[in-house]
């Protein structure tokens, strides 16, 4: 797992290197992410989710997901067109 420093440093590096690859990364600064960060903000007040929640869901909301997986509960306070699942 990625919790408590299991990985060797070396695979976590490659890991880190390679999500520009494998994912879309969304950037948060003044420039370009002002937008995303006000709408998170009024998802985190309008849902009680953490900032940190609402950036993660409101990220997933502009590329188009339509389910989200994950084992966080707090999202299950989550409101919208977004499907949540549990693990």
């Amino acid at each position: 797992g990625l919790r408590g420093g299991v990985l060797p440093r070396d695979v976590a590096d490659g890991l880190v290197r390679s999500l520009p690859v494998t994912c879309r990364v969304v950037w948060l600064g003044p420039d370009d992410g002002a937008d995303r960060l006000h709408r998170a903000a009024r998802l985190a007040h309008g849902n009680r989710l953490a900032m940190a929640d609402s950036i993660i869901l409101t990220s997933l909301l502009d590329a188009g997901a339509t389910t989200v997986y994950t084992t966080d509960s707090d999202f299950e306070r989550y409101d919208g067109p977004v499907h949540v699942v549990q693990l």
